[in-house]
């Protein structure tokens, strides 16, 4: 199922290994339930066209049960710049340790310079 996520960029670092680190936190709503999300990316700087991204964290915590929190390993994504207004575009693939088979998500996500926005694409079986 797709959703629309929105959320504001946290923080925005350059580490001394020469990597970026971007943190983002942001909301989706599935089934009248909003989920908080947090993503942590880490890409290494340079000037190419499509970036590998090298980390990511990814998690979702659902606000009416607490204890629910859903974790997408990272598997892997790139990252792609505009020139033109400098917005940074993210397509991530996550796995999730489940036994379902609809065990993936899939984020593809545009992050200005203090806010992102963009779509999560995860089974209903593993939001509930």
């Amino acid at each position: 199922m797709l959703y629309k996520i929105t959320g504001e960029v946290i923080e925005h670092s350059e580490l001394l290994n020469g990597e970026i680190q971007l943190i983002l936190e942001g909301e989706f709503i599935s089934k009248n339930n909003k989920f908080f999300i947090t993503n942590i990316l880490e890409w290494q700087m340079g000037n190419n066209v499509i970036t590998s991204i090298l980390h990511s964290e990814l998690s979702m915590e659902i606000t009416s049960k607490l204890d629910q929190t859903i974790i997408g390993n990272y598997c892997n994504g790139t990252l792609s710049k505009d020139d033109e207004t400098g917005d940074l575009h993210f397509d991530l693939f996550y796995n999730i340790d489940t036994k379902s088979s609809d065990n993936k998500i899939h984020c593809e996500i545009t992050v200005t310079v203090n806010e992102w926005s963009g779509f999560i694409n995860i089974s209903e079986n593993q939001l509930s």
